[in-house]
């Protein structure tokens, strides 16, 4: 189950650098939504024994994520701004939204788990990205715990879609 839920994670995050949209929602409404979502999965968490339990402890996650990740893709699981459309000073890819808005739910709990791992060369070597693996920075564990913790900022319909890829 853990492993399901990363994998949806993942595939939200890589979700996100693809989507030809605009962001419809604020910085506020993501906001409001990640910590709800965080919120919830934190509740159910304290409702199941230790042996049940398939999340992650979100709120060492969340400092996880925010040492780890939160400034490239933003506190809010954001991205850059105009991620899409735009490249950086040296014409790379600018780092995708997390939050259920991008392409990263369409991958597998593995794929992300590897890119987190081992970087954006893992998923395609000829990436134009700037995403460095972590191998070096995080154990096996802390890099599925980031995972869950974008996975539970997602909304329920892409959580259910990315529950069917793994």
């Amino acid at each position: 189950m853990k492993k399901k839920i990363i994998f949806l994670l993942a595939i939200l995050v890589l979700q996100s650098c693809t989507s030809n949209e605009e962001q419809p929602y604020s910085d506020i409404d993501l906001q409001a939504t990640i910590q709800a979502g965080i919120n919830i999965a934190l509740e159910k968490q304290k409702d199941q024994s230790s042996t049940e339990n398939n999340f992650a402890d979100l709120s060492e996650a969340k400092t996880l994520y925010q040492q780890n990740c939160s400034h490239c893709h933003g506190i809010y699981m954001q991205g850059a701004k105009n991620w899409m459309s735009e490249k950086d000073n040296d014409g790379m890819n600018l780092p995708p939204p997390l939050n259920g808005t991008g392409h990263t739910w369409h991958h597998s709990e593995d794929l992300l788990f590897n890119i987190i791992k081992y970087g954006g060369y893992y998923y395609d070597e000829k990436y134009e990205g700037k995403m460095l693996g972590f191998e070096n920075n995080l154990s096996d564990d802390e890099i599925y715990s980031i995972i869950s913790y974008i996975y539970n900022s997602w909304p329920n319909e892409i959580k259910s879609e990315w529950s069917k890829l793994n």
